[in-house]
């Protein structure tokens, strides 16, 4: 198969994927505004949960089982899209409840359409309407579906081990057994180039929309059958992604614990990725924090702004195209001297952590509540000392909880990633997640289900930890989002 036949089909399939996807997303949207209280934290757990399932253990869970399907094509195709459809629904779905209503309601475009004369033409009516619906409910549907479309058409380290096709194998496949970069690179321009058009397209429409930012659609009533859809489908994606690919590995666990006692190069691996996770995602962080507060400011606007595009546009085209351009550009005669260095990994990980961090901080602001906070700082200013107490436990609530979390989700991303450590490594430093995922295209193992379980409670057991510290966090994070003068907003 060639690139060309390998792109149009993760196209097809991406596509088909995202256009499924996107009434389920409307359909949880509805449910989660109408949800309160246990309710609510319970379905937003169980809707976000299959987007943080590690892909390295989700293909590995259903590793053998694609085996068996190797005669199939056609039905391992459609098991690994329905993996994909529960990993990506997720993000659509935060993408819908936060993206500000529309300009023009559904109520003004019915009446713009009984509005038209009874004899005009199709292709009058298709082009009159068709403006309406960019600027009415598409406005609202398009940021999902991209961004859906995008993820489904990067993807890379599942379909590697479920064995389907994707321009992502094939490329990096082909640059693995010897393929020159400059070939790599020019092999990688049609899939950029579908991307561009797609990101290139929606920048304008998500700087429209944050005019707006504060006006979201109250998203009406629900009914028994948009409910039963929500939780169904939330419920299904957590059984797929995360309880049988678990149930798969802990089977296994007991034949192998042995095996880490007589690998303890493990444990020095998995300090590798954990220091590299820490030394990415934390000024990934505080430089997104401050882009987006400097755009905020109204001197410098015309500057800052697009600054903070450029910035954040790296990382939208996914961990294979950025590896490559990457790995170039530490080839040229002036960056040359830096590539057997951690350099070239770390500054790949900060521009593919970017846009993310970006957004947890969009949706962050988009929740921001400012009359709590006030009351809370009078307190601490004049109220009594138990008072002053439950006021800094509310102001890290309401201020400094959310960005601890979305610290700890870039933190996740960056260590669980296997290809840009493929890619950039310097030679020594090999991450515990790349050489694991590099086992796993052999097969099931009870030395191998050992090391990705410690593999990936490793950075957990650490979030636990520093959870414990959040009385010396706290202080910490108040310092430095004033330092760059950002507020929270």
């Amino acid at each position: 198969m060639s690139l060309a036949e390998a792109c149009g089909w993760t196209c097809l399939r991406s596509l088909l994927i995202a256009l499924c996807a996107v009434p389920v997303c409307f359909a949880i949207r509805r449910q989660l505004r109408a949800a309160r209280g246990v309710r609510r934290l319970v379905l937003w757990t169980a809707v976000l949960a299959p987007f943080f399932a590690p892909d390295m253990l989700v293909g590995y869970g259903y590793y053998n089982f694609s085996l068996s399907l190797i005669h199939h094509p056609v039905w391992n195709e459609l098991f690994y899209a329905v993996l994909v459809f529960f990993k990506v629904l997720p993000a659509g779905t935060v993408i819908a409840l936060f993206t500000p209503r529309p300009p023009i309601s559904p109520q003004a475009l019915y009446c713009r359409r009984l509005s038209l004369p009874p004899l005009t033409t199709l292709s009058t009516r298709v082009r009159t309407l068709a403006g309406y619906y960019l600027r009415g409910p598409s406005r609202v549907a398009l940021p999902a579906l991209v961004l859906m479309f995008l993820l489904a058409f990067q993807e890379f380290e599942l379909v590697s081990l479920v064995n389907a096709t994707s321009w992502t194998v094939w490329l990096f496949d082909q640059q693995a057994q010897g393929l020159p970069l400059p070939d790599a690179l020019r092999y990688d321009l049609l899939p950029t180039g579908i991307q561009a058009a797609l990101i290139a397209a929606m920048i304008p429409l998500v700087l429209m929309s944050r005019k707006t930012a504060g006006q979201r659609d109250s998203g009406g009533g629900t009914s028994t059958a948009i409910a039963g859809v929500a939780w169904g489908v939330a419920i299904i994606g957590c059984v797929l992604l995360w309880l049988i690919p678990m149930a798969i590995l802990c089977r296994g666990l007991g034949s192998g614990l042995v095996v880490l006692w007589r690998n303890p190069r493990l444990f020095y691996e998995i300090g590798i990725g954990l220091g590299m996770m820490l030394a990415a995602a934390l000024p990934t962080y505080a430089l997104a924090a401050a882009l987006l507060s400097a755009t905020t400011k109204q001197r410098g606007q015309r500057w800052r702004l697009p600054l903070a595009v450029l910035v954040g546009l790296p990382g939208l085209f996914g961990g294979l195209t950025l590896g490559l351009a990457m790995l170039a550009l530490f080839q040229t005669p002036a960056l040359g001297g830096w590539y057997d260095t951690p350099l070239p990994w770390w500054s790949a990980l900060v521009l593919w952590l970017m846009p993310r961090a970006m957004l947890l901080q969009i949706l962050l602001a988009a929740a921001h509540r400012g009359e709590p906070m006030h009351l809370a700082a009078l307190l601490i200013r004049d109220g009594s000392p138990q008072q002053r107490g439950r006021a800094r436990q509310l102001i890290w609530r309401l201020r400094y909880q959310g960005h601890y979390w979305a610290i700890v989700l870039l933190c996740w991303w960056a260590y669980l990633d296997p290809t840009l450590s493929s890619l950039l490594r310097p030679s020594g430093l090999d991450p515990a997640p790349m050489r694991i995922y590099n086992f796993m295209h052999y097969g099931q193992a009870g030395g191998l289900s050992a090391m990705l379980a410690v593999t990936v409670l490793a950075p957990l057991l650490l979030v636990g930890c520093l959870s414990l510290l959040r009385r010396f966090l706290f202080p910490l994070l108040e310092r430095g989002f004033r330092r760059i003068g950002y507020t929270g907003r």
